[in-house]
């Protein structure tokens, strides 16, 4: 295993329609190295299959004693997650008190 972080960059879309594949992708990566960044700042569109993906990577790498960070939170992930309430989970309360 690698220690060393590895950052990755979503681009595109992150919805019920690429969730899969990047799903395998985040997977792939987490196994592999203990910290993973994920730069959210090239998403066009979310939607909840999208955050889940998120939410889920989050539960994961702390189960298995690893960290997922979560870059360039664009508007269309970060409305999505204030929807519901995820920021804590997902590490982002300090974007949303920045936005208060």
């Amino acid at each position: 295993m690698d220690t060393a972080a590895k950052r990755v960059a979503i681009e595109g879309d992150l919805t019920i329609y690429t969730v899969r594949e990047w799903r395998d992708c985040l997977a792939r990566v987490l196994d592999s190295h203990t910290l993973l960044e994920v730069d959210l700042a090239g998403v066009e569109q979310c939607d909840t299959a999208g955050v889940q993906l998120l939410a889920m990577l989050k539960l994961e790498a702390d189960a298995q004693e690893r960290e997922v960070v979560f870059r360039n939170v664009g508007p269309s992930v970060l409305d999505l997650v204030m929807m519901f309430r995820l920021h804590g989970l997902l590490g982002l309360s300090g974007v949303v008190a920045g936005l208060a």
